[in-house]
C-alpha cells in the first residue's frame, strides 16, 4: 500500500510537528500527553484517506502494519519534542526554563 516509505515518513513527521506546534500556541490549556497523541496519530487519517482514493479497496499487508506503527511512534516522538519547545517560557534572565 505504501509506496515510497522514506517520503512518507517525512510527510508524516512534518505534519505531526505542525499540528503540535499550532495546537501547543492555539490552546496552551491542553495537556502535553494528549496533545502528543492527537499530533501523533491525526495524520494518519490523511494517509489512509489518500489511499482510499487512488483505489476503491486497500488490503494492508504486515509490512503496512509495522511501518504505520512505526509512524505513530515517530510521529508522536517529534510531535512531544516540538510542544515542548513551543511551550517553553523564558525565565528572568531570558534564557529558557525546562519544564518537567
Amino acid at each position: 500500500m505504501i509506496d515510497n516509505l522514506p517520503a512518507v515518513f517525512a510527510a508524516y513527521s512534518g505534519g505531526s510537528a505542525a499540528i503540535s506546534y499550532i495546537m501547543a500556541k492555539a490552546s496552551p490549556t491542553i495537556s502535553t500527553r494528549v496533545r502528543s497523541l492527537f499530533a501523533g496519530f491525526a495524520p494518519l487519517a490523511v494517509i489512509y484517506g489518500e489511499e482510499l482514493v487512488r483505489e476503491d479497496s486497500v488490503a494492508l499487508t504486515g509490512a503496512d502494519l509495522l511501518s504505520v506503527g512505526g509512524l505513530v511512534l515517530v510521529g508522536t516522538g517529534i510531535a512531544t519534542l516540538v510542544g515542548r519547545q513551543a511551550t517553553r517560557k523564558p525565565t528572568p534572565e531570558g534564557l529558557p526554563r525546562i519544564e518537567r
